[in-house]
């Protein structure tokens, strides 16, 4: 059955389907909006519902109204989908009424079904569209925050300033002095002095510091040449470093730590990733049903000395199967001080790690 044989069988039955008008015009007033006056969603929902039950082939109009609506975040598919789910059920009972052949029943199944392919296309649309808008616009700031970074370095080039590129290495920050040497349109050359392979290689995100630009520069390690002490960037982004915003230091453990979270009836058990006085890092294979700002107990052995801790659900982040939980510890100053002597000693572990390597 086409579009054109379903409005033939319908359009007898118009008195009906406009009776229906504001019925639909007040459901779909229950839609707020912050763009459109309540006054301009009933006008727009007005000029739908013609649309929809005029029985004229005017797909482009019902088309153009949709993506009106959505272009001022008015959500109409649900309320327009239930309508018309009840608009059946009182169009069975109508056709009961007065003796109306079946194919009026199909003829409106069809109507609604069509009308719910239109709506999902529609979205459909709307949606690819806003996502290349996204991408362009992500493209235009990458580009822009290349241009801006490769200016900076072309300065503190002109001025022979140093610049400070800041790597972790198991959690611990690793500063290297250098000084730019090249700048193209794609990359920045650097040579360094006494930088660590194990903090600093390939592909690898490091941050850039000078005194001549407030925010960092984000880049990654394209090449570096440790027998000529050159390390090449790319790819560049401004930005803060998320690293100084932390209250506390953290540290990555030397050995496989394991914990246990206690969680009403659950007991979770997982791998700590890494750990400060105020909170640690936990890798766990299954989360239950933790959420974010439980609390909850932990309990894991530091240095040989078993730790009971109060905390608090910070974050549960989803790595492809493998959960990474934050969570802040509330720590008595007994704890808090064995934490500390742990981070402290931990932290200088490393740094000899690194000057050896």
């Amino acid at each position: 059955m086409n579009v054109d044989e379903i409005y033939n069988i319908l359009n007898e039955d118009k008195d009906f389907f406009l009776q229906k008008k504001n019925d639909f015009i007040r459901c779909a007033g229950t839609v707020s909006s912050d763009s459109m006056s309540d006054s301009s969603v009933r006008t727009v929902a007005d000029k739908l519902f013609l649309s929809l039950f005029s029985f004229k082939d005017d797909n482009k109009s019902i088309d153009r109204l949709i993506r009106q609506l959505l272009k001022y975040n008015i959500d109409i598919k649900p309320d327009l989908t239930n309508f018309l789910m009840g608009l059946m059920n009182d169009y069975l009972d109508y056709c009961l009424k007065n003796k109306k052949s079946v194919k009026n029943v199909k003829a409106l199944m069809y109507l609604v079904n069509h009308y719910i392919s239109m709506i999902d296309k529609a979205y459909v649309s709307y949606i690819n569209r806003i996502s290349k808008n996204v991408e362009v616009l992500k493209k235009e700031k990458s580009e822009a925050n290349k241009e801006l970074a490769l200016s900076i370095f072309k300065g503190i080039k002109e001025d022979k300033k140093p610049v400070r590129i800041i790597s972790y290495y198991k959690e611990v920050p690793i500063i290297c002095k250098s000084y730019v040497k090249k700048v193209t349109d794609e990359f920045v050359v650097l040579e360094y002095e006494n930088c660590s392979v194990k903090a600093f290689h390939t592909d690898k995100n490091v941050y850039v510091k000078t005194d001549a630009f407030s925010k960092k520069i984000k880049a990654t390690i394209i090449n570096i040449s440790p027998k000529d002490e050159v390390i090449v960037l790319g790819k560049f982004e401004i930005t803060e470093l998320p690293q100084e915003k932390r209250k506390f230091v953290r540290v990555e453990p030397s050995e496989t730590i394991d914990i246990f979270i206690q969680h009403g009836n659950e007991r979770l058990k997982g791998k700590i990733a890494d750990i400060s006085i105020g909170g640690v890092g936990v890798y766990l294979k299954d989360i239950e049903d933790l959420e974010e700002d439980d609390i909850v107990k932990v309990e894991f052995k530091l240095d040989s000395e078993d730790l009971s801790i109060e905390g608090r659900i910070r974050y549960i982040v989803d790595m492809d199967g493998i959960y990474r939980v934050g969570i802040e510890l509330f720590p008595d100053v007994n704890t808090e001080e064995k934490i500390s002597d742990y981070v402290i000693n931990r932290q200088f572990e490393i740094l000899r790690e690194i000057k050896s390597s």
